[in-house]
């Protein structure tokens, strides 16, 4: 049976370096072997971190993080653009009218944000808005119209059938 290695010395018969003031060896009686106090270690400076790509300027530096505004007149659009298409959907429940005059101001409020947008190009971020509120108003307003015509003909073609318009 084999004894496990004496974890003191190492394998090149050199004892281990004391690593704590109480497992140095005391010093012998005639004075040679003098113990000396543990030297604190010191820190290297570590070399500077560089989270960042290069290229990029690190949090708090001018122009680190380009924030645009919000156009109002775009996202004004995009309201009545939505509200126009939602209204024109519904149109059989009398919510027409409100569709049919919020698309109109949804097409003059997206034209002219994008025309500012597109004026000082960097400080707007939410062209996409306008465009969104542009195209709401165009269809919310084309829809409006198709069904208020069709609404015209029904009931014109209803009444006429009862002959309660004046009609030959």
């Amino acid at each position: 049976m084999t004894q496990p290695p004496d974890r003191s010395e190492r394998p090149d018969g050199s004892e281990p370096e004391p690593t704590s003031p109480f497992l140095a060896k005391p010093a012998s009686p005639s004075g040679d072997d003098v113990p000396t106090a543990p030297q604190p270690t010191q820190v290297q400076p570590q070399p500077p971190y560089a989270p960042y790509a290069p290229g990029y300027p690190p949090p708090g530096a001018p122009g680190a993080y380009p924030f645009t505004q919000s156009h109002s007149g775009a996202n004004t659009a995009l309201t009545l653009g939505i509200i126009s298409l939602v209204c024109a959907v519904f149109s059989f429940t009398c919510l027409t009218i409100p569709g049919i005059l919020c698309g109109p101001f949804a097409i003059y409020f997206g034209i002219k944000a994008q025309r500012e947008i597109g004026a000082q190009p960097g400080r707007y971020g939410n062209q996409g808005a306008a465009v969104g509120g542009l195209v709401c108003g165009i269809v919310g307003t084309v829809i409006g119209l198709l069904m208020v015509a069709l609404l015209v003909f029904v009931f014109g073609t209803f009444f006429g059938i009862l002959g309660l318009f004046g009609g030959s």
